[in-house]
């Protein structure tokens, strides 16, 4: 019988370890599909990560990292068990955060630049969806609604182009950013208290560890930990980094897969919806901070996340694979292994075989800050739906020239092996895109 991970397993026997651990996984559990999947490319992708942070702390001299809520929190399980096992004096904590409960205390710090966060494009955005991000109410947003010429139209789904040109509108609207400011300012105390009840406050050398992408949830938190005394700057490590917020010191964003300037490669088969999909954690968005008996306590979206079965599987998989891995490793100063890892995440995020596509795209995904309109990872696109990303036809509808909507997709490979018609040229043409689109941002950059 053929399973979906045998196309991996020669790149995995190429690393001895891995080979070796592999194959004791699969002997002693006796794996699923969704599980033989995971531990031949993320289980082997979170720990190389996770040693590559470990090693370069330790150089450093850091004591402590905080692994921020939730794509971190697999790395954090990781995180502690290498300390453990190799006694490693690095205090590994998780920490309950999320754009939106950094953000919302932020606003008022950096004035009418919030709008710049709160308009930000993603997947399915809409007017309503953008004003939600700074914690408006429903009577408030349709109020704006009018300002912006958008009565009636909140829900439409907006390109690029015209949420740059809300930019100008909204900043224009003062009645508006006090609205903005005043919502911040309630939330800012309890922010404040929550991350000083944490530890971020003491006068110690730490770093964050995430996975990343644009870096602006450390802008956030170093701005407020600013505002409320500390002095030091921040330091983060990321998985990898697609741009920095502006004004940023490049220094202060370590990278390990790919960076700004770096990895172009890698990010074409990349798929960092994908990424964010498996490596979360089992718990609901962190939405602000509340004071209790006890202290200071997160306060949730919801009670789980809604791939909550899945995502402990996964956790549970982890484990028991690092375990194996422990017993096979000497220390965690080796190199790290690149090219393995390039093969095993492009191969399954770029070139993904239907039942991995089945496998993960079946998930519940949301690129939002807040976790509203979920949809499926791998979305049910048409052939249409899929020309209409293509390079070219992509442009025209941006631009106007063709009236049509781009149906987006967290994974769109995926959604593409799903489609099933003309699958080779339809994914050829997402890398086309892709290379277009980062080497664009790469060449601007200089």
């Amino acid at each position: 019988m053929k399973h979906t991970d045998d196309r991996y397993a020669p790149i995995l026997a190429a690393n001895r370890i891995y080979g070796d651990t592999y194959v004791s996984f699969l002997e002693k559990y006796s794996p699923n599909e969704e599980e033989r999947l995971y531990v031949s490319v993320f289980a082997p992708t979170a720990i190389e990560y996770v040693r590559w942070v470990l090693a370069d702390s330790m150089k450093k001299g850091i004591k402590r990292l905080y692994f921020l809520a939730r794509d971190a929190y697999s790395m954090y399980v990781v995180a502690d068990m290498m300390c453990r096992h190799f006694n490693i004096d690095i205090d590994c904590r998780y920490l309950c955060i999320s754009r939106y409960s950094v953000r919302i205390p932020e606003y008022h710090l950096i004035g009418e630049q919030c709008i710049d966060r709160i308009c930000i494009g993603g997947i399915d955005v809409t007017f309503r969806k953008m004003l939600m991000r700074a914690g408006l109410c429903a009577d408030d947003i349709d109020m704006a609604a009018k300002v912006c010429g958008y009565e009636g139209k909140c829900d439409e789904i907006l390109n690029y182009s015209q949420i740059n040109a809300l930019k100008d509108v909204l900043k224009s609207d003062k009645g508006l950013l006090e609205k903005i400011y005043d919502i911040s300012k309630q939330e800012y105390d309890n922010a404040v208290a929550y991350f000083k009840q944490e530890g971020l406050l003491d006068d110690v050398e730490y770093a964050l560890v995430d996975s990343g992408w644009i870096g602006t949830l450390q802008q956030s938190l170093r701005n407020i930990l600013k505002s409320a005394g500390r002095k030091s700057n921040l330091l983060g490590y990321y998985f990898g980094m697609y741009e920095l917020p502006k004004g940023e010191n490049i220094n202060s964003y370590r990278s390990f897969y790919f960076s700004p300037n770096k990895g172009l490669r890698r990010k074409v088969l990349f798929s960092n919806c994908l990424f964010e999909f498996v490596f979360s954690a089992p718990f609901g968005m962190t939405l602000r901070y509340e004071k209790s008996e006890v202290g200071y306590l997160p306060i949730y979206s919801s009670d789980e996340n809604a791939n909550a079965s899945s995502v402990r599987n996964h956790i549970e998989s982890l484990k028991n694979y690092t375990v194996l891995w422990l017993t096979k490793v000497q220390n965690i100063y080796e190199d790290t292994d690149y090219e393995m890892l390039e093969r095993l995440l492009g191969m399954c995020m770029a070139l993904p075989s239907v039942i991995e596509a089945q496998i993960l795209g079946s998930g519940k995904f949301s690129d939002d800050v807040l976790e509203h309109s979920m949809k499926t990872v791998a979305a049910r696109l048409t052939q249409e739906d899929i020309k209409n990303q293509r390079l070219l036809n992509r442009l025209m509808i941006v631009s106007g020239m063709k009236k049509k909507v781009i149906r987006e997709s967290a994974w769109i490979e995926g959604s593409i092996v799903l489609n099933g018609t003309n699958v080779k040229k339809n994914l050829r043409h997402v890398r086309i895109y892709k290379y277009f689109v980062y080497l664009r941002k790469q060449l601007k950059r200089g």
